[in-house]
């Protein structure tokens, strides 16, 4: 399994912990954060029809001695295994409605950046870009996007029942029109 050494280019500053009374002196103190989890932290999994070449995006959200809340973590296709990107840290952004992580791995001979966008188009998606520079410059026929789904939203684990979010992977979910998007791909049938 291929595994990438990780680096980030910071493009804004990082929101920080806050510090309790009772922690005088620490820097800061796991688990105590005085800002709210982006709505969009989570996992997320490749779109049946709309998908990336990220098979599943993890981003998330710590308050720790880093002082980085913002992270994610890829998972992509290398033929024909999956790739364990690894964890990288990240920046978020939040503007209007729409939040977004923004990342860079260090692939050893250029940068992969990965943008992860709260989807408009698709509400309760999410729009995955991503391309490699080498040099500084973009290299020809990288630039990639598509859409993933939550997890929770997925058939994945879930043929035959519900899944957490509500929808359904059975035989039946098609007669009542409440099928997982993925329901075919994951667990066969109509």
């Amino acid at each position: 399994m291929l595994k990438f050494v990780s680096t980030i280019a910071l493009l804004s500053a990082a929101a920080t912990c806050s510090t309790p009374a009772h922690a005088q002196g620490d820097i800061n103190v796991p688990g105590e954060c005085d800002i709210p989890e982006p709505e969009i932290a989570g996992e997320w999994v490749n779109h049946p029809t709309r998908g990336t070449s990220y098979v599943e995006l993890e981003l998330g959200f710590h308050c720790d001695e880093r002082w980085n809340l913002y992270t994610l973590h890829a998972w992509g296709w290398c033929w024909p295994n999956v790739c364990d990107w690894g964890e990288v840290d990240a920046d978020y952004h939040h503007q209007a409605s729409t939040e977004r992580y923004t990342a860079e791995y260090d692939l050893g001979w250029g940068v992969g950046s990965v943008v992860a966008i709260e989807s408009i188009l698709h509400p309760g998606e999410l729009w995955v870009w991503s391309k490699t520079y080498v040099n500084g410059e973009p290299l020809p026929g990288t630039e990639q996007s598509g859409y993933m789904i939550r997890r929770t939203s997925s058939c994945i684990d879930s043929c035959g029942g519900q899944a957490p979010d509500g929808c359904w992977c059975d035989q039946t979910c098609s007669f009542f029109e409440d099928c997982c998007v993925d329901k075919i791909e994951e667990c066969g049938g109509f």
